[in-house]
């Protein structure tokens, strides 16, 4: 067959032949540029969403670790309060000496008799009853029900060495009743008090996964309790607070970076979920079965990222780890869908298409002009062809400064480098979307920890110093709360140019968190600079802050490290920097500290 095509060749008049071949090699040469630019840009964006569902999901599963954290100090303070201990003496003494049937009788008074409706029975102080009860209840409602109001709880929960709930704040129907034998003993308020009850330990705190509770309208609830303990370490019983779910899915449903179909969601050890999908409109908690590979991967002790098929059936991208608190444990999962992902490659690859369409069709009109020719400059053409599929874009196209056939030629190779060079320049910019955050512009985590260890290389040959300074917004989440998650955006956008800004050209400015931000100071004489540097940061980010009445209760808390002095790692630097920046705002916020010796013995 080869023969036969070789001696019809050479039977082709060169004015047929040498179009034909031309045409051949441009077409080879367009389809392999346009295989090879898709695959690359295709596998290009796969990488980088992945690594963006990773950063989304560390930082959700940091913002929940440090809810959990924040829940278990709480309770560890008021499980040790001696108003909780006197409180819970004194309502158990009183619950005791109430004649007769004491849960008939509080519920009668304080829930059949409360002149408040339902959903306001806590604002009912005390009933003219006499009873001692009453009175401890009149003087202890108050400072209770502040504590629930001011705090993330929906109910606090008193309860005797014997079961008995001797105190609630809203007054449900399990008030007063007994935790061991009465209506609600199979209740996980129950089983939380039971395992208090059973182990007594001193300064332990105890959790329960999210679970319906029936007196509470059969709402998604958890537990979290801790044992209380007189001045002589005698058990007393136990303090419990009933949590609702709205914290854990104001975590969970922070829409930045997540685009237009992803969502974070937590999944129990039962397959079901334990936050709502944003996408659902009813409440989906304990009724929506997520049996998918990472659910499966993750409540197995492993983390991952890859391409799978969710729990509505759809391929998403998804990144997932293990996350646990007390004993229970949870998977998070944050995901975007595959199509909203490729949707901008498909239309690249469209106008690719389109765009290689037409030059085709121009080298195959141009070849047919192209027999009186001679072979030189066509073979010139084609090998300069051959090397731009191979992606040399640093060939020069010979233009020729004729205006027959093979000068449009030369045009067409001239249009065919440009698509290759726009290419690399989309590939450049997915680069750049990989190291930068999409709302800010600034660089991400990751690139400013790569940036560190070169700084801090060096500094060691320079002899200077380098300083990593941690920025928190106090009190940034009120703005998402109060004015929308635009508003937010919006001043996280003017934050972070106002720090770009107050620094140097050549320090580095990244967003790594919700409203975190890290400063690199490079090339710094001396403690004294970086005072002086940090201070006009404080100042200009104030001065930022200041421009809307909307923003007055935002300030930032600022914790900086200094290298070599208190750290030679990288990790280490950016961890010291959030110990300090933790020390400013338990100190007051709305300051700035260094980092020191005392900021690992407090932790």
């Amino acid at each position: 067959m080869g023969k036969k095509i070789e001696l019809m060749l050479e039977n082709v008049s060169i004015n047929k032949k040498l179009p034909a071949v031309m045409i051949f090699f441009a077409l080879i040469s367009m389809i392999v540029a346009g295989v090879v630019s898709y695959i690359n840009i295709k596998v290009n964006v796969e990488d980088i969403i992945k690594n963006n569902m990773l950063s989304l999901l560390q930082s959700r599963k940091s913002s929940l670790t440090n809810y959990f954290s924040s829940l278990e100090d709480e309770m560890l303070f008021h499980g040790q309060s001696p108003l909780v201990r006197d409180a819970l003496e004194k309502f158990s003494q009183s619950f005791d000496d109430i004649p007769n049937n004491r849960e008939r009788y509080l519920k009668n008074i304080y829930i059949r008799d409360n002149p408040f409706s339902s959903g306001q029975r806590d604002h009912f102080l005390s009933p003219d009853d006499g009873s001692v009860y009453s009175e401890k209840h009149q003087y202890y409602h108050p400072i209770f029900l502040n504590l629930v109001r001011s705090n993330t709880y929906y109910d606090m929960f008193l309860v005797d060495t014997d079961g008995h709930l001797v105190y609630t704040v809203k007054k449900d129907e399990d008030y007063a009743t007994n935790l061991i034998h009465g209506p609600w003993k199979d209740s996980s308020l129950s089983k939380l008090f039971s395992k208090i009850n059973n182990e007594r330990k001193p300064g332990e705190v105890y959790y329960s996964d999210i679970d319906f509770y029936e007196p509470n309208n059969n709402m998604p609830s958890s537990f979290i309790g801790i044992p209380v303990f007189d001045r002589n370490v005698n058990y007393m019983g136990a303090l419990i607070f009933q949590l609702p779910i709205e914290p854990i899915n104001k975590i969970m449903q922070v829409t930045a970076g997540m685009g237009a179909t992803g969502e974070s969601y937590l999944v129990g050890s039962d397959f079901l979920m334990r936050s709502d999908s944003r996408f659902l409109e009813h409440n989906n908690i304990l009724k929506t079965r997520v049996d998918t590979v990472p659910s499966r991967d993750g409540l197995q002790g492993s983390s991952g990222k890859g391409l799978f098929t969710d729990y509505r059936g759809r391929r998403v991208y998804s990144a997932y780890a293990p996350i646990s608190f007390k004993g229970v444990e949870w998977v998070m999962i944050a995901e975007v869908d595959q199509d909203e992902v490729f949707q901008p490659v498909s239309e690249m690859s469209q106008i690719f298409l389109f765009t290689n369409l037409i030059v085709f069709v121009f080298v195959v009109f141009s070849g047919y002009l192209l027999g009186v020719s001679i072979s030189n400059p066509i073979r010139t053409m084609t090998s300069t062809m051959l090397r731009l599929a191979k992606n040399d874009l640093s060939t020069n196209v010979y233009i020729s400064k004729r205006e027959d056939e093979i000068g449009q030629m030369a045009k067409a190779l001239v249009v065919f480098k440009n698509n290759a060079e726009k290419r690399e320049e989309l590939k450049s910019q997915l680069e750049h979307l990989a190291n930068h955050d999409n709302l800010t512009g600034l660089a991400t985590r990751d690139f400013a920890m790569k940036k560190l260890e070169v700084i801090t290389q060096a500094s060691k040959e320079k002899g200077n110093y380098v300083s990593v300074v941690f920025v928190d917004l106090d009190n940034f989440k009120k703005v998402n709360d109060s004015f929308g998650h635009q508003t937010g955006d919006r001043l996280l956008c003017d934050v972070a140019k106002t720090l770009t800004e107050s620094v140097r050209q050549t320090d580095v400015v990244a967003r790594i968190g919700g409203d975190e931000f890290l400063l690199l100071l490079a090339n710094m004489p001396d403690y004294n600079a970086i005072k002086l540097l940090v201070d006009e940061v404080m100042s200009s980010v104030r001065v930022t802050l200041s421009h809307s009445d909307k923003f007055s209760f935002v300030s930032l808390s600022v914790g900086v490290s200094i290298f070599p002095n208190d750290d030679n790692s990288i990790n280490g630097l950016v961890a010291k920097a959030d110990k300090a920046m933790y020390r400013a705002k338990s100190n007051g916020k709305n300051h700035y500290c260094f980092w020191n010796e005392q900021d690992d013995i407090d932790e």
